[in-house]
């Protein structure tokens, strides 16, 4: 899959046209704790553009998917999430999205990234019944109930050290 288009003409936007529309898909590479956009799904964009005298109306529709780790049990489920943006640049102004007003062309990357960084966790759990990995072997307890016998409590935690060979 093609990455997805984030820079855009607007000199036709400052010199005739008070109003453009883009649509674009497919993929942009987001990393974070865990989370990550695939390139298997796509990235869709819908992008309306306005003149309004000294700013600039961006609206943004995305939809998007990316994997997410669960914080217990450790599975990679798929997260779909829809969000719509409207930013507004004044075009007499510096802004948090370093978007030149001098050029012909605007690049949304960055206000792509953080719409998206926003919905990402930093801990995700898949639901809330997770049972998480079993503290002896590490299985899953949503697919399989381990049946260690039971450790006594009050044993100290150091105590399997003595069982050492030094």
């Amino acid at each position: 899959m093609s990455f997805i288009q984030t820079k855009y003409d607007i000199s036709r936007l400052f010199n005739s046209k008070s109003e453009i529309s883009f649509e674009s898909s497919g993929h942009i590479d987001v990393k974070y704790a865990g989370n990550k956009t695939t390139k298997d799904t796509p990235i869709n964009l819908k992008i309306q553009m306005r003149n309004v005298y000294e700013k600039l109306e961006i609206d943004l529709e995305l939809g998007f998917t990316f994997e997410s780790e669960c914080s217990r049990c450790l599975d990679v489920n798929l997260v779909n999430k829809d969000r719509n943006l409207t930013v507004d640049f004044n075009k007499n102004q510096s802004n948090d999205y370093d978007i030149d007003f001098g050029s012909d062309e605007i690049e949304i990357s960055p206000i792509i990234s953080e719409l998206i960084l926003n919905e990402m966790k930093l801990q995700y759990i898949c639901k809330s019944e997770c049972k998480g990995l079993c503290t002896e072997c590490g299985k899953n307890q949503n697919l399989t109930i381990c049946k260690h016998p039971k450790k006594n409590l009050k044993e100290s935690p150091f105590s399997s050290l003595t069982e050492l060979d030094l």
